[in-house]
């Protein structure tokens, strides 16, 4: 009997102690966070040289509703503090392409101190992520572009 309990409580320490198993499961794009988002943002900018630190540079960052018409995204600086608001019917029916331009796009604004461009090369094709929305440039934002858009965005200009 005294076997029996001694075996079965190493049975249950040694089972009881294995490490779990964590097992990540990819995000698929169009479920990313905001987070996410600002994550790349940091990536992208230390990969061309530019340092990004949120510790000593804190800019707040939601997602919730713009009451302006037409407005993906706003920075906001007021008595210093920085905000950046996403909307959220932008978000909600955004690709992840377009997510990352606001996202990079306002925080051009709020973090790198980036002003809008508003130019276009002749085909009528947005040259900036810094670009306003106001002019009738086409955004051609996607896999093959995204490198020129980013050097550029992260340039000193």
């Amino acid at each position: 009997m005294k076997y029996y309990l001694f075996r079965s409580a190493i049975v249950c320490l040694f089972f009881s102690c294995q490490p779990d198993t964590i097992v990540e499961v990819p995000v698929a794009p169009e479920d990313r966070g905001l987070e996410y988002y600002i994550e790349e943002f940091r990536s992208e900018a230390e990969a061309r040289g530019v340092l990004v630190d949120f510790r000593f540079d804190l800019i707040e960052a939601s997602i919730e509703p713009i009451e302006e018409d037409r407005v993906a995204g706003q920075c906001s600086v007021r008595a210093g503090d920085r905000k950046i608001t996403i909307d959220s019917d932008y978000w909600r029916r955004s690709t992840p392409q377009l997510r990352e331009w606001v996202v990079f796009h306002e925080y051009g604004h709020c973090y790198l101190g980036r002003g809008h461009r508003d130019d276009q090369t002749e085909s009528g094709i947005c040259r900036s992520v810094m670009n306003s929305g106001t002019t009738d440039c086409r955004i051609n934002y996607h896999s093959r572009t995204r490198e020129a858009y980013l050097d550029e965005l992260f340039s000193k200009q």
